[in-house]
C-alpha cells in the first residue's frame, strides 16, 4: 500500500512540476516576443519623428526661413508636443484617492 502512495505521490509531483514549466516558458516566450514587439514599434516612430523634424526644418528653409529659425521652430514644436504628451497622457498621481 505504501509502494502505490509513493508511486502516485511522485507521479502527481512530476505531472505538476511538467504543468509548472510548460507554463512559465510560454510565459517567458510571450514577454520576450512583446518586449521586441514594443523596441521595434518604439525605434520606428523615434526614426520616423526624427525624419518628419528633419523634413519640417527643411521644408521652412525652402520657404525662405533662416535656417537656425527653422531648427529653432521645429525644436520648439517638438518640445511642445513632448510637454503636452507628457501633461495629457500620463497615469494621474495618487488614483486610489476617493472623489
Amino acid at each position: 500500500m505504501e509502494d502505490l502512495l509513493d508511486r502516485t505521490r511522485q507521479f502527481l509531483t512530476g505531472l505538476l512540476a511538467n504543468y509548472a514549466k510548460q507554463s512559465v516558458e510560454e510565459l517567458f516566450r510571450w514577454m520576450l516576443g512583446r518586449a521586441v514587439r514594443y523596441a521595434v514599434s518604439a525605434a520606428l516612430f523615434i526614426l520616423a519623428a526624427a525624419f518628419l523634424l528633419l523634413g519640417g526644418s527643411q521644408a521652412l528653409i525652402v520657404w525662405g526661413l533662416a535656417p537656425h529659425l527653422a531648427y529653432m521652430a521645429i525644436g520648439g514644436t517638438g518640445l511642445l508636443a513632448g510637454f503636452i504628451t507628457l501633461k495629457c497622457c500620463s497615469p494621474a498621481c495618487g488614483t486610489g484617492r476617493s472623489a
